[in-house]
Order: C-alpha cells, then structure tokens, then sequence
C-alpha cells in the first residue's frame, strides 16, 4: 500500500471507470428491466468491470504474480462472457 500514487495515471483511469460504474449502477436501478436505457446500461457496465479488471491483470502480470494475473484475466473474460448475451439476446452458450 505504500506504493500508492494517486497521481498516476492509471489511478486516475481506473477511479473515473469506477466513479462512472457506480453511475450507471444507480441508473441501472432506476429504469425498468424491459427499458432500452437499462440495456445498455448493463452492458457498458459489464465492460467497464472487464477494463478496470483487465487493467489489473497486466499490473500483475508485469509484477509476475501470474496466479494473481491469471485470476484476474479470468474474472475479465467472464464479464465479456456477460456482456454479449446482453448486447445480442438471441446468442446462447
């Protein structure tokens, strides 16, 4: 925790995906289940959960903590996973 700045860049990055996440949380509770806005909503989520955790995939694989990357990677790749039933509904796994 010592290593912290938060005036890095990707600090930065990742604390406006997350302001912007718990942004479209609280929309995502506003809209009904069958509004479009609710949709897209929950897609635009799904891939900003994969970018902020994808971005700390590659900081653990650059730190070669590879469990700790490949987790990561996995996580990521699941919400993508998420996200295209969302986009097309008519694509089953």
């Amino acid at each position: 925790m010592d290593d912290l700045n938060i005036h890095s860049k990707m600090f930065q990055f990742r604390a406006l995906l997350a302001v912007v996440a718990i942004i479209l949380a609280v929309v995502i509770f506003i809209y009904s289940d069958q509004s479009t806005v609710n949709t897209y909503a929950r897609a635009i989520l799904s891939l900003l959960v994969s970018v902020v955790v994808g971005s700390y995939a590659v900081d653990r694989f650059r730190d070669k903590k590879w469990l700790a990357g490949s987790a990561y990677a996995f996580v990521s790749v699941l919400n993508l996973l998420v996200f295209i039933p969302i986009v097309f509904p008519n694509i089953h796994f």
